[in-house]
């Protein structure tokens, strides 16, 4: 029987996806097995995003995520002044790979999901534990949960109701065989919800 604290026990709750953020993380496209022929344009993409992003930095600073490897080159590209986090990782979207971060008590703690790269679909290297290392780095109470997840997959409101898709949660690639209120209990206890709503896809 597993008796470790779950967030809600803990009273931990994802807040809203509008609630102000400490920082936004986001990573510098450098990979060429993940971007191929496409690299160049998604870092000139990129660098205008920070640009932009930058304008307004009393509002949400932008923490940039680049290997050691590319560290050089992204500093190079994007505007001063920036917080670049050296921390491997394979796929940029850090929506899907990072741990989710949790309102507290007193301090914000995160939870982190088991990640199989999209149901085995794109196997980087490092996105498996990304989410364990950038906790570990935020600090503050990091739980874990069993269930294989992605971050992008769930959209919650902050008052205790989340939207997700049976075609992620409930996939085979990912829950093989899973059932609908075993997974909505996973949920809950990790996110600290009490309704999750289903689309069918999505």
């Amino acid at each position: 029987m597993n008796t470790q604290p779950t967030p809600r026990s803990a009273g931990y709750f994802q807040p809203a996806e509008w609630a102000p953020h400490r920082t936004c993380y986001t990573a510098w496209p450098a990979h060429e097995y993940a971007w191929g022929a496409h690299l160049r344009a998604a870092q000139r993409e990129f660098a205008a995003f920070a640009r932009a992003f930058s304008e307004h930095p009393a509002q949400e600073p932008l923490t940039i995520l680049v290997d050691a490897e590319h560290a050089a080159e992204a500093r190079a590209a994007l505007p001063e002044p920036l917080r670049l986090l050296v921390l491997p990782y394979g796929d940029v979207w850090l929506r899907d790979t990072a741990p989710i971060f949790l309102q507290g008590p007193d301090r914000v703690g995160s939870v982190r999901f088991r990640f199989n790269g999209w149901g085995e679909k794109y196997i980087y290297p490092h996105d498996a534990e990304l989410s364990t290392r950038l906790a570990e780095l935020q600090g503050g109470p990091a739980f874990r949960s069993e269930l294989i997840c992605e971050g992008g997959a769930v959209d919650v409101d902050g008052a205790g109701t989340a939207l997700t898709t049976r075609s992620c949660l409930l996939n085979d690639n990912r829950s093989p065989g899973a059932d609908v209120r075993a997974i909505e209990a996973q949920l809950g206890e990790a996110l600290g919800l009490d309704r999750i709503l289903w689309l069918d896809a999505g």
